[in-house]
């Protein structure tokens, strides 16, 4: 079986998506509990990426 590799362009947009979703967060008028839960997603997000990329993605 032929494995796919991910361009550049796309590990990028993955690797960038916590960050973007933390700036965004900013602009939003959340409640406080709101934005507590939003960097709880991006702390979460954060983790699974790390570990994808460490430990699940042989090369």
């Amino acid at each position: 079986m032929k494995k796919k590799r991910i361009s550049k362009g796309w590990k990028l947009v993955i690797q960038g998506l916590p960050l973007a979703a933390a700036v965004a967060t900013v602009f939003l008028p959340l409640q406080r509990v709101g934005q507590q839960f939003i960097v709880l997603i991006v702390l979460i997000w954060i983790q699974v990426f790390f570990i994808v990329e460490c430990f699940l993605i042989v090369k």
